[in-house]
Protein backbone atom coordinates (compact mmCIF):
# COMPACT_ATOMS: atom_id res chain seq x y z
CA UNK A 1 0.00 0.00 0.00
CA UNK A 2 2.98 2.59 0.82
CA UNK A 3 4.85 1.86 -2.43
CA UNK A 4 1.50 2.23 -4.28
CA UNK A 5 0.84 5.58 -2.50
CA UNK A 6 4.07 6.64 -3.40
CA UNK A 7 3.83 5.76 -6.94
CA UNK A 8 0.63 7.74 -7.35
CA UNK A 9 2.15 10.52 -5.48
CA UNK A 10 5.33 10.37 -8.60
CA UNK A 11 2.26 10.68 -10.90
CA UNK A 12 1.03 13.61 -9.43
CA UNK A 13 4.24 15.66 -9.52
CA UNK A 14 5.39 14.66 -13.04
CA UNK A 15 2.00 16.79 -13.98
CA UNK A 16 3.25 19.45 -12.36
CA UNK A 17 6.02 19.73 -15.13
CA UNK A 18 3.94 19.75 -18.06
CA UNK A 19 3.97 21.36 -20.58
CA UNK A 20 0.49 22.60 -22.66
CA UNK A 21 -0.60 20.58 -25.78
CA UNK A 22 1.08 22.34 -28.76
CA UNK A 23 -0.85 22.04 -31.99
CA UNK A 24 2.23 21.79 -34.04
CA UNK A 25 3.14 18.60 -32.30
CA UNK A 26 2.25 15.47 -33.24
CA UNK A 27 3.62 12.07 -32.17
CA UNK A 28 4.76 9.81 -35.14
CA UNK A 29 3.00 6.67 -36.14
CA UNK A 30 3.12 4.28 -39.23
CA UNK A 31 1.79 1.05 -40.09
CA UNK A 32 4.20 0.19 -42.64
CA UNK A 33 2.27 -2.86 -43.48
CA UNK A 34 -0.20 -0.58 -44.98
CA UNK A 35 1.41 0.35 -48.49
CA UNK A 36 -0.08 3.06 -50.97
CA UNK A 37 0.89 2.62 -54.20
CA UNK A 38 1.93 6.21 -55.66
CA UNK A 39 -1.26 6.04 -58.35
CA UNK A 40 -3.58 5.79 -55.61
CA UNK A 41 -2.12 8.61 -53.40
CA UNK A 42 -5.05 10.83 -51.99
CA UNK A 43 -4.88 13.92 -50.01
CA UNK A 44 -7.49 15.90 -48.18
CA UNK A 45 -6.99 19.94 -45.83
CA UNK A 46 -8.74 19.27 -42.46
CA UNK A 47 -9.84 22.82 -43.17
CA UNK A 48 -9.39 23.91 -46.63
CA UNK A 49 -11.10 27.00 -46.15
CA UNK A 50 -9.15 28.71 -43.44
CA UNK A 51 -5.54 29.79 -43.13
CA UNK A 52 -3.61 29.66 -39.60
CA UNK A 53 -1.02 31.83 -40.03
CA UNK A 54 1.46 33.24 -36.59
CA UNK A 55 4.64 34.74 -35.63
CA UNK A 56 7.50 33.16 -34.21
CA UNK A 57 8.02 33.43 -30.87
CA UNK A 58 10.63 31.81 -28.00
CA UNK A 59 8.95 28.35 -27.24
CA UNK A 60 10.18 28.61 -23.49
CA UNK A 61 7.10 28.37 -21.45
CA UNK A 62 9.07 28.28 -18.28
CA UNK A 63 7.52 29.20 -15.14
CA UNK A 64 8.67 31.02 -12.14
CA UNK A 65 6.74 29.54 -8.89
CA UNK A 66 7.03 30.36 -5.25
CA UNK A 67 7.81 27.23 -2.87
CA UNK A 68 4.16 25.52 -2.48
CA UNK A 69 4.10 24.28 1.02
CA UNK A 70 1.11 20.94 1.28
CA UNK A 71 -0.26 21.01 4.50
CA UNK A 72 0.85 17.75 6.08
CA UNK A 73 -2.12 16.88 8.50
CA UNK A 74 -4.70 16.85 5.18
CA UNK A 75 -3.48 12.59 4.73
CA UNK A 76 -2.53 11.19 1.43
CA UNK A 77 -5.89 11.86 -0.20
CA UNK A 78 -5.48 15.22 1.36
CA UNK A 79 -2.28 15.53 0.13
CA UNK A 80 -2.82 14.04 -3.77
CA UNK A 81 -5.83 17.15 -4.08
CA UNK A 82 -3.28 19.68 -3.32
CA UNK A 83 -0.84 18.74 -5.99
CA UNK A 84 -3.37 18.20 -8.35
CA UNK A 85 -4.84 21.18 -7.82
CA UNK A 86 -0.85 22.77 -8.12
CA UNK A 87 -0.64 20.93 -11.23
CA UNK A 88 -3.71 22.18 -12.58
CA UNK A 89 -2.58 25.65 -11.69
CA UNK A 90 1.29 25.66 -13.24
CA UNK A 91 -0.52 24.35 -16.55
CA UNK A 92 -2.60 26.92 -16.61
CA UNK A 93 -0.17 29.81 -15.93
CA UNK A 94 2.19 28.21 -18.78
CA UNK A 95 -0.85 28.33 -21.32
CA UNK A 96 -1.53 31.54 -20.38
CA UNK A 97 2.12 32.61 -20.82
CA UNK A 98 2.44 31.10 -24.90
CA UNK A 99 -0.65 32.32 -25.55
CA UNK A 100 0.89 35.74 -24.65
CA UNK A 101 4.10 35.25 -26.05
CA UNK A 102 2.40 34.18 -29.38
CA UNK A 103 0.11 37.42 -29.45
CA UNK A 104 3.01 39.45 -29.30
CA UNK A 105 5.10 37.86 -32.20
CA UNK A 106 1.65 37.96 -34.10
CA UNK A 107 1.64 41.43 -33.06
CA UNK A 108 4.91 42.13 -34.82
CA UNK A 109 4.66 40.46 -37.62
CA UNK A 110 1.00 42.08 -38.20
CA UNK A 111 2.04 43.64 -41.55
CA UNK A 112 2.74 40.35 -42.99
CA UNK A 113 -0.15 39.06 -41.52
CA UNK A 114 -2.83 41.17 -43.07
CA UNK A 115 -1.13 40.64 -46.59
CA UNK A 116 -3.10 36.71 -45.81
CA UNK A 117 -6.63 38.25 -45.34
CA UNK A 118 -8.94 35.71 -47.06
CA UNK A 119 -6.66 32.96 -48.07
CA UNK A 120 -7.51 29.59 -48.11
CA UNK A 121 -5.37 26.42 -47.23
CA UNK A 122 -6.93 25.04 -50.89
CA UNK A 123 -5.92 28.11 -52.62
CA UNK A 124 -2.28 26.65 -52.02
CA UNK A 125 -2.10 23.17 -53.82
CA UNK A 126 -1.77 24.32 -57.05
CA UNK A 127 -0.48 20.85 -59.48
CA UNK A 128 -2.05 18.57 -56.98
CA UNK A 129 -5.53 18.72 -58.10
CA UNK A 130 -6.01 15.30 -58.84
CA UNK A 131 -4.94 14.00 -56.30
CA UNK A 132 -7.22 16.33 -53.81
CA UNK A 133 -10.50 14.56 -52.21
CA UNK A 134 -13.14 15.78 -49.70
CA UNK A 135 -14.24 11.99 -49.79
CA UNK A 136 -13.09 10.53 -46.37
CA UNK A 137 -14.05 7.27 -47.29
CA UNK A 138 -11.02 6.71 -49.67
CA UNK A 139 -8.90 6.64 -46.41
CA UNK A 140 -6.93 9.99 -47.92
CA UNK A 141 -3.96 11.97 -46.24
CA UNK A 142 -4.85 14.33 -44.00
CA UNK A 143 -2.93 17.55 -43.40
CA UNK A 144 -3.97 20.45 -41.48
CA UNK A 145 -0.92 23.31 -42.02
CA UNK A 146 0.20 25.89 -39.54
CA UNK A 147 1.98 28.67 -41.34
CA UNK A 148 4.89 30.67 -39.43
CA UNK A 149 5.91 34.20 -40.06
CA UNK A 150 10.20 34.98 -38.50
CA UNK A 151 10.37 38.14 -36.45
CA UNK A 152 12.50 39.62 -39.04
CA UNK A 153 9.78 39.01 -41.86
CA UNK A 154 12.84 37.11 -43.59
CA UNK A 155 11.45 33.33 -43.31
CA UNK A 156 8.35 31.87 -43.22
CA UNK A 157 7.39 28.16 -42.65
CA UNK A 158 4.83 25.73 -42.59
CA UNK A 159 4.13 22.58 -40.20
CA UNK A 160 1.82 20.43 -40.80
CA UNK A 161 0.13 17.33 -38.80
CA UNK A 162 -0.05 14.89 -41.11
CA UNK A 163 -2.25 11.68 -40.91
CA UNK A 164 -4.30 9.18 -42.46
CA UNK A 165 -7.20 7.62 -40.21
CA UNK A 166 -10.57 5.59 -40.67
CA UNK A 167 -13.82 5.43 -38.60
CA UNK A 168 -15.95 2.56 -37.87
CA UNK A 169 -18.50 2.29 -35.28
CA UNK A 170 -18.07 5.54 -34.34
CA UNK A 171 -14.10 4.84 -33.24
CA UNK A 172 -10.91 6.59 -34.78
CA UNK A 173 -8.18 4.52 -35.68
CA UNK A 174 -5.01 5.56 -37.07
CA UNK A 175 -2.33 4.12 -39.29
CA UNK A 176 -0.52 6.85 -40.01
CA UNK A 177 0.17 10.11 -37.76
CA UNK A 178 3.70 12.68 -38.02
CA UNK A 179 4.25 16.62 -38.41
CA UNK A 180 6.22 17.50 -41.68
CA UNK A 181 7.41 21.07 -41.73
CA UNK A 182 8.90 22.82 -44.77
CA UNK A 183 11.15 25.90 -44.07
CA UNK A 184 11.57 28.91 -47.17
CA UNK A 185 14.58 30.42 -48.52
CA UNK A 186 15.47 33.41 -46.34
CA UNK A 187 13.91 36.67 -47.47
CA UNK A 188 15.49 39.34 -48.78
CA UNK A 189 14.73 43.41 -47.69
CA UNK A 190 14.28 43.61 -51.27
CA UNK A 191 11.90 41.01 -52.07
CA UNK A 192 10.23 41.63 -48.87
CA UNK A 193 9.55 45.46 -50.28
CA UNK A 194 8.13 43.92 -53.72
CA UNK A 195 5.83 41.43 -51.51
CA UNK A 196 4.18 44.54 -50.01
CA UNK A 197 4.10 46.08 -52.64
CA UNK A 198 2.54 43.50 -55.09
CA UNK A 199 -0.10 42.45 -52.75
CA UNK A 200 -0.72 39.07 -51.84
CA UNK A 201 -0.55 37.91 -55.69
CA UNK A 202 3.30 37.70 -54.96
CA UNK A 203 2.94 36.09 -51.46
CA UNK A 204 0.49 33.22 -52.39
CA UNK A 205 3.54 31.68 -54.77
CA UNK A 206 5.71 30.89 -51.43
CA UNK A 207 2.63 29.46 -49.52
CA UNK A 208 2.33 27.38 -53.07
CA UNK A 209 5.55 26.03 -52.43
CA UNK A 210 5.91 25.37 -48.85
CA UNK A 211 2.42 23.70 -48.51
CA UNK A 212 3.16 21.68 -52.10
CA UNK A 213 6.22 20.65 -50.48
CA UNK A 214 4.56 18.94 -47.44
CA UNK A 215 2.18 17.35 -49.65
CA UNK A 216 5.03 15.57 -51.77
CA UNK A 217 7.11 14.82 -48.30
CA UNK A 218 3.69 12.71 -47.00
CA UNK A 219 3.66 11.42 -50.61
CA UNK A 220 6.71 9.70 -50.71
CA UNK A 221 6.56 8.51 -46.68
CA UNK A 222 3.44 6.89 -47.24
CA UNK A 223 4.39 5.37 -50.44
CA UNK A 224 7.38 3.63 -48.30
CA UNK A 225 9.92 5.71 -50.81
CA UNK A 226 12.07 6.38 -47.21
CA UNK A 227 11.62 2.62 -45.89
CA UNK A 228 14.95 1.63 -46.91
CA UNK A 229 17.59 5.01 -46.57
CA UNK A 230 20.17 3.63 -44.50
CA UNK A 231 22.11 7.14 -44.09
CA UNK A 232 23.51 7.30 -40.83
CA UNK A 233 21.56 9.74 -38.45
CA UNK A 234 24.04 12.56 -37.51
CA UNK A 235 24.07 16.76 -36.50
CA UNK A 236 23.12 18.97 -39.05
CA UNK A 237 23.14 22.63 -38.63
CA UNK A 238 21.07 25.07 -40.00
CA UNK A 239 20.26 28.32 -39.93
CA UNK A 240 16.18 29.30 -39.40
CA UNK A 241 15.15 32.53 -37.67
CA UNK A 242 18.59 34.12 -37.91
CA UNK A 243 20.12 31.54 -35.06
CA UNK A 244 21.68 28.25 -35.58
CA UNK A 245 19.69 25.25 -35.28
CA UNK A 246 20.80 21.17 -34.43
CA UNK A 247 18.95 18.49 -35.83
CA UNK A 248 19.94 15.29 -35.23
CA UNK A 249 18.73 12.89 -37.91
CA UNK A 250 19.19 11.44 -41.25
CA UNK A 251 18.93 13.12 -44.84
CA UNK A 252 16.08 10.91 -46.44
CA UNK A 253 15.82 13.86 -49.67
CA UNK A 254 18.85 15.87 -51.17
CA UNK A 255 19.22 17.76 -54.23
CA UNK A 256 21.04 20.90 -55.70
CA UNK A 257 17.92 23.22 -54.21
CA UNK A 258 17.16 21.84 -50.16
CA UNK A 259 17.84 19.08 -47.96
CA UNK A 260 14.92 16.89 -45.80
CA UNK A 261 16.06 15.07 -42.66
CA UNK A 262 14.29 12.77 -40.72
CA UNK A 263 14.98 13.82 -36.62
CA UNK A 264 14.96 11.59 -34.09
CA UNK A 265 11.33 12.02 -33.72
CA UNK A 266 10.77 10.82 -37.37
CA UNK A 267 8.98 14.17 -37.99
CA UNK A 268 10.28 15.01 -41.85
CA UNK A 269 12.51 18.83 -41.93
CA UNK A 270 12.84 20.27 -45.13
CA UNK A 271 15.16 23.15 -45.89
CA UNK A 272 16.87 24.93 -48.85
CA UNK A 273 20.26 24.45 -48.87
CA UNK A 274 21.22 28.28 -48.41
CA UNK A 275 19.89 27.63 -45.11
CA UNK A 276 23.02 24.37 -44.45
CA UNK A 277 25.80 25.42 -42.70
CA UNK A 278 27.36 23.24 -44.97
CA UNK A 279 25.82 22.62 -49.06
CA UNK A 280 25.67 19.10 -50.51
CA UNK A 281 29.53 18.66 -52.07
CA UNK A 282 28.10 17.24 -55.06
CA UNK A 283 26.32 21.05 -55.69
CA UNK A 284 29.58 22.47 -54.78
CA UNK A 285 31.08 20.47 -58.10
CA UNK A 286 28.17 21.37 -60.52
CA UNK A 287 28.07 25.04 -59.77
CA UNK A 288 32.29 25.20 -60.42
CA UNK A 289 31.63 23.54 -64.03
CA UNK A 290 28.87 25.67 -64.48
CA UNK A 291 31.41 28.88 -63.55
Amino acid sequence: MKKLSILILLLFLCGCNSTPKRDDYIKYLHNQKIVIDESDFKFTLSLPNEFDIRGVYDRDSSITNPDVLYAADAGLAGLLVQVAAHAATSSTIQSNKLAGLQSEANEKVSEFITLTNGFKNKDFIKGLETAYTEDLSESPVTIKPIFFVSQNMDQVAVKAQVWISETRKNKTTFTYKNLIAVTSKKITETQRNEVFQAGSDELKKVFTNLLTGVIELAKSEVTLKFKNNNTPILSHIVYVNGEEKLIRGKVVEQNCQSTTYQNLRKWLLKFSNESLREAPAHCEKQQQLVL
